[in-house]
């Protein structure tokens, strides 16, 4: 619900815009600028801190390690982040406060009726946040996010099966298997023919520059966490030309890897760009990978029977397909990687998918189609069990774009542990982490066994606790 107007106090309504105004009237100056975006960008952290303190002061949260970095650095670290999920989970059950830039105060959720909230009934209140869309927006551009496809992903896995076969089949069969090397080339090389009507090679060996670029992105943009903060402002202040300009100059290694990357990329892009739109313009799409069905050819094609004023840039086009690459490429490779894991380490479930899936190409033949495929019940509940216990997007940001009143399902404990917290006033810009995972895993929900591998509470009725959370996710309860 909207707060009421009184719920905070007034604050100088027009700072941010003055201090805008003035960058954008220092552009005429780079070396002052610079220094001078250096120091409003953190007057900007600074201020907005201030005004959001109040209003998530009584919640609990861990001790910030630092006031520069608060828990940012536990937050994005690749190797311990998830024990630090863990940890709020454990600790602090569905809610609690954190610090960001600064010593802002942040807020951690995964209380269900919360995220029914701000995913489903009133997301277009709690968007992206502003620090990931401009690392995004920088990096790739900005992208928007069939059955026609599945044709092409079912000749790509038997090429995926006999490139396993082969490696299974060195060394007198004793031979190692790098799954995540190969859930990563088709997945990568899926994208390319379903989604571009372009193949990349991987698979035999080429484009070694796309797949360091495609590999190294996502790490990259983790090891920039502490910049995320300052994006917004300095790119309003810089971008362009100069923001190139300067971004070449900053003496950092994962700066200049970032820059290597989004070049690499986006000459890629350009190119397939120019190969599409010139094979539309021949009529030659019929003839290319995927025969013209992949998505870029038919978004191609419908932008050039629309109206101009509502037709896509050319730059914003080739953003599209920066779009499909990194949305489909890490999380859904590190997905396929971790489904194999948890069937190795569960065989007997492993024998009963084998058991189905040999039945159905018994019955349909070894190419199934859309439907034969979603109709293996089996299957379908390994991949549901394997997004809820590890999703490939542990964490949602969102952002709070207007003061709200976030409604609890169940009350969560004061930080003086004196009362207890039915309703958490957000302001507006306050930094919201949903945890997608602590939601899946929560005994309250899911029962005593949320942390197991169990595909066939799938195959049953779910709890009523299940189906009455009404968590937002790729299977949800819903």
């Amino acid at each position: 619900m909207p707060l009421p107007s009184s719920a905070f106090p007034v604050s100088g309504g027009n700072l941010i815009h003055e201090i805008l105004a003035i960058l954008e009237a220092m552009k005429q100056n780079p070396i002052t600028s610079a220094l001078v975006a250096a120091g409003l960008a953190g007057t900007y952290l600074l201020y907005n801190m201030v005004q959001r303190a109040r209003s998530l002061g009584s919640l609990q949260g861990p001790t910030s390690p630092s006031f520069l970095s608060g828990h940012l650095s536990q937050f994005f670290d690749p190797a311990t982040g998830h024990d630090f999920y863990a940890m709020l989970r454990n600790k602090y059950g569905r809610v609690c406060r954190l610090k960001g830039t600064l010593g802002e105060d942040q807020l951690w959720i995964s209380d269900p009726r919360a995220l029914q909230d701000m995913t489903m009934k009133e997301n277009y209140n709690f968007l992206m946040s502003r620090e990931l869309t401009t690392f995004i927006d920088v990096t790739v551009g900005s992208f928007i996010l069939t059955i026609h496809v599945v044709p092409t992903f079912t000749a790509l896995t038997q090429e995926l099966e006999n490139a396993i076969l082969s490696d299974m089949n060195d060394e007198d069969g004793k031979g190692t298997v790098d799954v995540f090397k190969w859930a990563n080339l088709i997945t990568l090389e899926m994208i390319g023919q379903g989604g571009l009507g372009h193949t990349f090679g991987v698979m035999d060996g080429k484009g070694e520059d796309l797949i360091y670029a495609f590999g190294r992105m996502l790490p990259a943009l983790i090891e920039l966490w502490w910049a995320r903060p300052f994006l917004p402002l300095l790119k309003k202040f810089g971008s362009g030309p100069f923001g190139r300009y300067i971004a070449e100059r900053i003496p950092l290694s994962s700066v200049q890897e970032l820059i290597k990357i989004s070049d690499t990329l986006n000459n890629m892009a350009a190119d397939i760009y120019k190969r599409k739109k010139d094979a539309i313009a021949n009529g030659t799409s019929h003839t290319q990978v995927g025969a013209g069905s992949d998505i870029m050819t038919l978004l191609l094609k419908q932008n050039e029977v629309l109206p101009p004023n509502q037709r896509m840039s050319e730059e914003e086009l080739v953003s599209q397909i920066l779009g499909l690459v990194f949305a489909g490429s890490d999380g859904t490779s590190s997905s396929i990687a971790i489904t194999i894991n948890f069937l190795v380490q569960h065989p007997e479930i492993q024998d009963k998918l084998r058991a189905e899936v040999q039945e159905a190409y018994h019955q349909y033949g070894q190419d199934l189609d859309y439907d034969q495929l979603n109709s293996l019940t089996l299957l379908d509940a390994i991949c549901r069990e394997s997004l809820r216990l590890l999703p490939a997007q542990p964490i949602s940001e969102r952002t709070a774009m207007k003061d709200w009143t976030l409604t609890l399902h169940q009350p969560v404990k004061s930080s003086d542990g004196k009362t207890m917290i039915t309703h958490i006033p957000v302001r507006k810009g306050t930094q919201i982490y949903v945890g997608l995972d602590a939601a899946n895993r929560d005994k309250q929900i899911w029962g005593d066994d949320a942390d197991e591998f169990k595909p066939s509470r799938w195959l049953g009725d779910l709890p009523a606790s299940v189906k009455d959370s009404k968590m937002p996710s790729a299977y949800s309860s819903m």
